[in-house]
This record gives structure tokens, C-alpha cells and sequence, in this order.
């Protein structure tokens, strides 16, 4: 038999041609044909070729089955295609086709293309898609930043404007950097959708991306976390408020009060809601006279005394204080003093003859008077007392001021007598003589800080060396020997030793010598 398509002279069955491959029709006529038309003179040939065409068909049956296996590949790997399209579009949900065309370009070298709706929507898209986690991580850090900004801004605000404002800036900085960080993060979402769903095939996870549940979730974590940041950031800025205005009221009382006007008192009910009591306004010409302080005050041991006068309607206050054995003497002449609205406090301005200025303030309660005179401590020294109980001086003249006699100079205690301590003056110890007499009973007494502050440098100096002369200290100074050697109870002893000093002593000592290093006195 021969070949239909070259003539090739086949054996009898072949089912293709080993020459060219040409299927052969298995059709009687056509073989015989065939057979009529070939060559006699090559009838001969036939053995020879028979073995070539046998090992033709076979690889041609062979590339048939490769061929076939390579169609049913393709077939099976068009089919596993085919159902990953199908669980991808189950995962994306919502415009699949959209992702699957952006996932489809960017696998043939595309660049990922803008997202309008995670530009727009940002953390809600990024949760709608469950891209949430990928999303923080892309903002992370500006966040942060603009936070922490606008926390210490607030810190600062009050207390520090300058160091506010940088951080707001910083704030501001940090804001411009979240929003290029959301643009660039909506520029690349495409891709990384596309390596979320890659990962979620790969783990055989095929649950929807879509969620509106999840949105919502975000929606009230984001305002929950703002509701807390703008408390935060309220609660920091008025406490720094509150720092600063107490700072500010703390500045303004340590400044003296200027002021030539009569001070505002608060005004009293006329009814106590608690005892119903009636507070009646009081009559001024009632307390018109001369008055005296009943009692001593933290400030001053001495006299104060005080007139009230009444001129045409118009009041007047006078004062004047004596203490410190006569040494300090201040007057306070004719203060203008007017009642509040309720008739139950007076006050005024005044200026006394030292420089000090300050409020007079009178209390009337159930017919008592009390007395109550700030001072700025503008003056070398000056009145000042605080709610003293008043008492009616019927042994001076209506209208002046009682003058007491001072001290007398010869004492027990130079520095102390009737409970109290008392200054004489003493500046240097030139001319200065002792005499039988004891500076301070520092041996039965202890001596506090208020009882020096009553002395001068040179009195505070001397009663603490009197507690050693007392035991016969010998003296290194001349100047100090000369003036012990002026008492008559002072023998020096060559065996002087601090433990003869018993334990009131002990501690007059060391409290003197800590008031003299807090004022520089014994450097």
C-alpha cells in the first residue's frame, strides 16, 4: 500500500504515513487504488523499509500519547485555575471583577493603581477588607508622635507657652506625615490585597474579606479612643491652668499692695441659716475712743494702743506700738477707716512713719472688737497682728495715745525679764558691763527663734557665749575676754570642758549657732 499524500509505499495496516506522517484511510477502494498506481520496480524494496516505518509509527504513537498527557495537564491545570478564581472571588466578596483584573496586571509587572476607597476611607475601608492590622502598621509612628505632641502641648500650654508651641508644631509635622503615609499606604493597597489573598489560599482559608460588622467595630474603638485622648487632653490642660493661675496668685501676693483704696470685706447674712441668730449692723460712734491690744502676737512683744475718732462722719484710726524695750517705736497717724455694707467690719489704708503700708482691718463681734494690721515689711519694722482681741483704754486721754514707760534697765537677765525677751541695743561690746547680772536664763530655759529675732547680732553672739562663760571658757578673742571679764560671776577655768554644759544648755547652744549660719552671722 501507498501513501495518498507523497507515495510513499507503507506496509499493509500501517495507520500512518512513516514519511510524512499522513493518517491512512483503511478504505478497500482507495487502497487498491493506491496499489494499481505505485511502481512495479519498487515492489522489490519493500523488506527494508518495513523495519524504518515500524519504528516511525511508534514514535509517532508516542508523541500522540505526549501530546494527549500535555492537553490533559493543561486541562487539569486550567481546572485548578479555575477554582482559584472561584475561592478568590468568595474571599474578595464585593468587585471582584476590579481585583481580579489589578491582581491579573500586576502579576504581568504592573504597578499597583491608586485606591480611591481606601484613600477616602481609610481605617474603615482597611477594616471593611480585613486590612486593618497592615493599615496600623503604616501609620503606626505618626500617630504616635502626633499624640504624644498634643498631650505634652497641653502639659505645657499654661505653664510653659514657648515649649506649647514647638510641640505643636511638632503635632502639626506629625499630622502632614499620617496623611502622606495614607496616601502612600491607599497607593500600594492593591498589592497588598493581593499578597492577603495569596496568603489566605495558601492556608486554605476561604472566609469573606467584606465585613460591615468590622467597620462598625472601628468606628466605635476610633471614637472611644478619641472620646478618651480629647478627656486626657482636657483634664492636662486645666490642671496646667490651674498650676498656672495658682502660680500667677502666688506671684501676686508676694507683691505689695499699692493700693490707696478702702479694702472690700466680705459682706455677712443677716441671718445664720445654722442658729438663726441675728447679726445686727453695728453704730461706730459706739467704739469712737481709746483702745488698747489685750494680748502679745506672733510678730511683736510689746504695747500697741489705738484711737478711734470720729470727724464729721468721717473715721479715723491712729496707732502706735512700742516694744523692744522702747527701741522700735511705729506710728500710724489718721488712716481713714469706713464701715462695710453690713455694718460688721471697718477698714482702710495706712502708711506709718516707718515706710510700711498695709489694711486696717476692725471686726465687731457681739459688741467685741477685734484688730487685725497686715504690712508689706516695706519699713525697717512695722505693726502687724492678726484678729487681737481689743479692750477700751480708760486711763488715756480721749483722743491720744498712751506712752508706756520703758523697761527698766537692771534686770536679772539683761535680755530677759516678766517672761520675755527684750532687746537693749547692743551693737558692739565697747563700753558694755555685765555686772552681777545674767544675759539670758539659757541654763533653766530654751531658747526658740522668736526669742532671737527680738536681739540684735551682737546680743545674739553674746548669749551664746555666755553659756561657756558660765564654766570659765577661756576666751581666744580679747575683744571677748575684756567683756566677760566686766561680770562679776566669770572665773576662767583652765578645765573647762563641754560636758559640764547640761542638756538645756546643750541645745541653746546649737540652736543659737543654726540661727547665726541660716543668716550668715558666724561665717
Amino acid at each position: 500500500m501507498f501513501c495518498t499524500n507523497c507515495g510513499k509505499e507503507l506496509p499493509d495496516g500501517s495507520a500512518f504515513c512513516t514519511n510524512c506522517g499522513m493518517k491512512i484511510s483503511s478504505d478497500p477502494a482507495k487502497k487498491q487504488d493506491y496499489t494499481t498506481q505505485a511502481p512495479q520496480s519498487e515492489a522489490s524494496a519493500t523488506a527494508k523499509p518495513y523495519a524504518t516505518t515500524q519504528a516511525q509509527d511508534e514514535a509517532n504513537w508516542k508523541g500522540q500519547q505526549a501530546s494527549e498527557k500535555s492537553t490533559a495537564a493543561f486541562s487539569s491545570e486550567k481546572k485548578r485555575e479555575d477554582d482559584a478564581n472561584d475561592i478568590a472571588r468568595q474571599i474578595i466578596g464585593k468587585n471582584t471583577e476590579y481585583y481580579l483584573t489589578q491582581f491579573g496586571q500586576m502579576q504581568q509587572g504592573a504597578k499597583s493603581k491608586m485606591n480611591w476607597a481606601s484613600f477616602f476611607f481609610s481605617l474603615w475601608h482597611a477594616s471593611y477588607r480585613n486590612m486593618w492590622r497592615t493599615w496600623l502598621r503604616a501609620v503606626r509612628l505618626p500617630l504616635i508622635i502626633d499624640f504624644c505632641a498634643w498631650a505634652l502641648a497641653g502639659v505645657f500650654l499654661f505653664i510653659q507657652p514657648v515649649a506649647s508651641v514647638i510641640l505643636l508644631m511638632v503635632a502639626m509635622v506629625a499630622g502632614i506625615w499620617q496623611i502622606i503615609a495614607q496616601i502612600l499606604f491607599a497607593k500600594r493597597f492593591n498589592q497588598c490585597y493581593m499578597k492577603h489573598v495569596e496568603q489566605k489560599l495558601a492556608k486554605h482559608d476561604h472566609s469573606p474579606d467584606p465585613s460591615g460588622g468590622r467597620v462598625v467595630v472601628s468606628y466605635l474603638i476610633t471614637a472611644g479612643i478619641g472620646a478618651i485622648i480629647a478627656s486626657i487632653l482636657s483634664a492636662v490642660m486645666l490642671g496646667g491652668a490651674m498650676m498656672a493661675f495658682s502660680g500667677m496668685n502666688m506671684q501676686e501676693d508676694a507683691l505689695p499692695d499699692t493700693s490707696v483704696e478702702v479694702p472690700e470685706f466680705p459682706e455677712v447674712s443677716q441671718t445664720d441659716p445654722e442658729t438663726t441668730t441675728t447679726i445686727n449692723a453695728v453704730n461706730m460712734n459706739d467704739y469712737v475712743g481709746s483702745w488698747m491690744v489685750d494680748r502679745y502676737n506672733s510678730y511683736m512683744d510689746g504695747y500697741v494702743g489705738f484711737v478711734i475718732e470720729n470727724n464729721n462722719d468721717q473715721f479715723y484710726f491712729s496707732a502706735n506700738g512700742v516694744w523692744n524695750q522702747g527701741d522700735r517705736v511705729t506710728n500710724i497717724e489718721y488712716a481713714k477707716i469706713e464701715l462695710n455694707y453690713d455694718g460688721t467690719k471697718a477698714g482702710g489704708y495706712y502708711e506709718d512713719d516707718r515706710g510700711s503700708t498695709g489694711d486696717i482691718i476692725l471686726d465687731f463681734e457681739n459688741g467685741e472688737l477685734y484688730l487685725t494690721i497686715t504690712a508689706d515689711g516695706n519699713g525697717d519694722y512695722s505693726l502687724s497682728m492678726s484678729h487681737e482681741h481689743c479692750t477700751r483704754d480708760n486711763t488715756a486721754e480721749e483722743g491720744s495715745l498712751y506712752e508706756p514707760a520703758s523697761a527698766p534697765e537692771t534686770q536679772s537677765y539683761r535680755f530677759y525679764h516678766e517672761d520675755h525677751t527684750y532687746s537693749n541695743g547692743m551693737d558692739s561690746l565697747s563700753g558694755y558691763i555685765i555686772g552681777e547680772d545674767y544675759l539670758w536664763p539659757t541654763d533653766t530655759l530654751t531658747i526658740t527663734d522668736g526669742d532671737l529675732n527680738e536681739l540684735t547680732r551682737m546680743e545674739v553672739a553674746a548669749i551664746r557665749n555666755e553659756i561657756y562663760a558660765r564654766y570659765g571658757y577661756t576666751f581666744s578673742s580679747q575683744e571677748w575676754a575684756n567683756f566677760f571679764a566686766t561680770a562679776t560671776w566669770y572665773v576662767p577655768n583652765a578645765a573647762f570642758s563641754n560636758d559640764m554644759l547640761n542638756t538645756t544648755e546643750k541645745q541653746n547652744a546649737e540652736t543659737i549657732l543654726a540661727y547665726e549660719k541660716a543668716r550668715g552671722w558666724n561665717q
